[in-house]
């Protein structure tokens, strides 16, 4: 228990603008094109490595009937998010949580999740306590949000999502995928979101990273936001992997066309 506590000390420093190690504020939603991306690929029966952040990718992914995913994030914060939304999905069957999400709303999905054996003990203690801790803030919630949430990745029907959640036994990695520190696995896919654009000057240490963690056969994926990668990303990726952008689609949020990513095989 004294984890989950030294976690709720880190929300309060995140929460008032100061670092906390392995900890920071979340996106409510996703602001990628999970749909025109998804709608690419065959992810039937695919092992999975995704970044977790919002949780829309990982849901997006057993929405397209991933068999196993693991999740890796640097905001261990992410894991939280991720297991309340999917008691959300579960026993409320909504795909996002109200935008004004509150104390007592979270109190609500609590105890829905205790009439249930499928759970995961630490998230429960972690929102549990949350709301205990912040009984004077019904909206503390609303503080550790990055931006104004997005809604255009909702999923309305959520029947594969639950009976994928309900069967998965996930995996969390607490880490920099760009960084030191490695994972002895290896995935069919590897969703790495737009990762390159925040380590544009490690781009040489996730590339190497990336080539451990793919199968042979395997894809990483990249999701472009407003713009695709620039010269450079391209560059460097080249030098492994054989680079393919998806073709572009009208974007409703930008109002023009862009490809929502690309992917990467071994060459």
């Amino acid at each position: 228990m004294s984890n989950i506590f030294n976690d709720l000390k880190k929300t309060d420093l995140i929460r008032n603008d100061y670092l906390a190690e392995s900890f920071d504020k979340i996106y409510f939603s996703s602001n990628e094109n999970l749909k025109g991306i998804c709608s690419n690929f065959n992810f039937y029966g695919k092992n999975i490595l995704t970044v977790l952040s919002s949780g829309d990718q990982a849901f997006h992914l057993y929405n397209s009937g991933a068999q196993k995913i693991d999740f890796f994030d640097m905001n261990k914060f992410t894991i939280y998010y991720y297991y309340l939304r999917v008691w959300i999905i579960k026993y409320k069957r909504e795909f996002y949580p109200p935008v004004s999400i509150n104390n007592a709303y979270i109190i609500d999905i609590l105890r829905l999740v205790e009439k249930n054996e499928d759970i995961n003990t630490e998230a429960y203690n972690f929102w549990y306590n949350f709301v205990k801790y912040y009984s004077d803030e019904p909206n503390a919630i609303t503080t550790m949000f990055k931006e104004k949430p997005i809604f255009s990745n909702n999923i309305d029907d959520l029947d594969q999502i639950i009976e994928s959640v309900s069967c998965d036994n996930v995996a969390f990695y607490n880490y920099d995928i760009a960084g030191e520190k490695k994972i002895n696995k290896k995935y069919d896919v590897v969703y790495i979101s737009n990762i390159p654009q925040w380590c544009y000057h490690r781009l040489e240490i996730l590339t190497s990273n990336l080539i451990d963690l793919v199968n042979e056969n395997g894809i990483i994926i990249r999701a472009n936001l407003r713009h695709g990668p620039g010269e450079y990303e391209k560059r460097i990726f080249r030098k492994k992997f054989i680079f393919t952008e998806l073709p572009s689609i009208y974007s409703k949020r930008l109002d023009r066309d862009l490809s929502p990513g690309y992917y990467l095989r071994k060459k």
